[in-house]
């Protein structure tokens, strides 16, 4: 479980297909490898993955297809800016929101409006997704945990702070461009069970 608070950037060293996996090789800052083992989880662009080997600066990640299809993995190229998270200890503060590292779908950048310190970005909002982003609540992009500034039929904003263009990858971002979306849990869990709730419902009424 993480907060999408991002105090670490690594680099995408290399992405290579093997077999019916992934093994995806980073280069991660010193300050993190201190933390990490073999066997433990890291959050890389929101997408909670299990370190496999630790070679020096560099750290292995097998990828299975089922994260592929639902990621932007695949399109990760060398040298590409990636956001890492630690798993939330019991002692941390949770400054951001419950995040899983379980990623929705992807999802792409429409619009990018660059201010003196701050930017806004407009993304493309699924019909299906609509139930589970909201005015005001959590989102994670990239693994970063941000709030919906605005909201429409077809497309969300969020509004991005100094801080976090400094700390992340979002700043990097194009028109274009695709990031890892994952739904404020509450969101979908209240979605589902209401869905069931109401199929259960209307069983019982035929």
């Amino acid at each position: 479980m993480f907060t999408g608070i991002i105090r670490w950037m690594g680099t995408v060293v290399e992405l290579e297909h093997k077999h019916e996996c992934y093994r995806l090789r980073l280069e991660l800052p010193p300050d993190l490898l201190r933390s990490l083992k073999p066997g433990e989880s890291l959050a890389v662009d929101g997408v909670c993955l299990t370190v496999q080997e630790m070679t020096g600066s560099d750290v292995c990640f097998d990828v299975v297809p089922e994260t592929i299809e639902r990621t932007t993995i695949k399109t990760w190229y060398p040298g590409r800016k990636v956001n890492c998270e630690l798993p939330l200890r019991f002692e941390d503060f949770l400054s951001g929101h419950l995040i899983l590292g379980h990623i929705d779908g992807t999802t792409t950048l429409l619009h990018k409006a660059t201010f003196e310190e701050s930017e806004e970005h407009e993304y493309a909002l699924p019909e299906n997704w609509r139930p589970f982003i909201a005015e005001k609540g959590s989102v994670a992009l990239n693994g970063v945990s941000l709030t919906v500034a605005r909201c429409t039929r077809t497309s969300f904003t969020i509004a991005l702070i100094p801080e976090t263009l400094a700390r992340t990858n979002l700043g990097l971002l194009r028109p274009g461009d695709s990031v890892n979306v994952e739904f404020d849990v509450l969101a979908r869990y209240t979605y589902h069970g209401m869905k069931v709730y109401l199929e259960m419902k209307e069983k019982e009424e035929r």
